[in-house]
């Protein structure tokens, strides 16, 4: 596992520096800090603007980071993550464009565990991660090479899990529930929507659930995968960053903000979910058949290896 970080701008550096320690700071039980996505290689983009449809869009690969705790207890160091290191961070930085991070909480043991067997995410964090913090206590152990076959297989099982639900609830908004005005109801629908087509894409790439996660830090997950993600919801304007911060929020929205949810914002969420699954579909397609390739490859490989063991027999 890598340890340096001199491949990176020294913005990112100082943006990582400081998530580093208000992590160490706030989660006493933590172990494990590592950069893991695009920013751990060469291929990151910090920030890049270009012209879609008329439109100055702004597009930058967040920040993923793979924090690891003692214990199975996750879900609090999830929170405190989200909720106070997140925030604490976005104050410090508030005068200059920054990196959003996008956090991945795990056990310790389920690092040990699964990169010795080859799990296709964890053994991408430990052979081209960057080690942000150790508390001495758990180095990451050589990790077994991934087999395309189980890739294969989980990519697979990945898609089938999200990918028919997701679209189940996008046909349930565009014959049901709009034709009727249910508009509370149709952001609901389409924000789950959004939700599975964003796991599956996930899942699909790396085998591994991302847990609980709030619907815009998914998205900020994936973007790393395709630049088409960054323009799937535009934020132009008032009316879309609203439009799309309801479509966030619509689980939890309550009986008050019901006003709020027209049908020309209801067109908005329709429009880029729809987008959305031609673009999940497609993406994961590539991804199947490139795992489908590699699992081939491996197999006549196998295969060689059989006849030459025979043949000197």
């Amino acid at each position: 596992m890598k340890t340096s970080t001199e491949h990176l701008p020294p913005c990112c550096r100082e943006e990582l520096r400081v998530l580093r320690s208000l992590t160490v700071r706030h989660i006493p039980d933590c172990c494990l800090i590592i950069l893991g996505g695009s920013h751990a290689g060469q291929d990151y983009v910090s920030w890049s603007e270009s012209v879609v449809r008329g439109r100055h869009t702004l597009y930058r690969h967040d920040y993923e980071i793979a924090v690891f705790v003692e214990g199975t207890e996750t879900k609090k160091a999830s929170r405190t993550l989200r909720r106070r290191i997140a925030g604490t961070y976005d104050g410090l930085f508030r005068f200059r464009r920054h990196t959003t991070p996008r956090f991945i909480v795990e056990s310790v043991g389920t690092l040990t565990e699964q990169s010795k067997r080859g799990h296709l995410f964890y053994n991408g964090l430990v052979r081209n991660g960057i080690l942000l913090y150790d508390n001495g206590g758990h180095v990451p152990c050589d990790c077994a090479r991934p087999d395309p076959l189980r890739a294969l297989e989980g990519a697979v099982a990945g898609f089938e899990k999200y990918f028919p639900d997701a679209v189940n609830l996008l046909y349930s908004v565009t014959t049901r529930l709009l034709p009727a005005e249910n508009y509370r109801q149709s952001a609901r629908r389409l924000h789950e929507a959004c939700d599975k087509f964003y796991r599956t894409v996930w899942t699909v790439h790396t085998n591994h659930s991302p847990g609980t996660l709030p619907l815009d830090e998914l998205g900020g997950l994936v973007k790393r995968y395709s630049r088409e993600f960054a323009e799937i919801f535009p934020c132009h304007d008032d009316f879309e960053a609203e439009s799309y911060e309801l479509l966030c929020r619509a689980p939890k929205e309550t009986r008050r903000g019901v006003f709020r949810y027209t049908r020309e914002r209801l067109g908005y969420m329709l429009r880029g979910t729809e987008a959305l699954r031609v673009l999940t579909q497609r993406i994961c397609a590539e991804r199947i058949g490139f795992y489908t390739e590699l699992a081939e490859a491996a197999e006549r490989k196998k295969g060689l290896s059989r006849e030459t063991i025979f043949a000197g027999r």
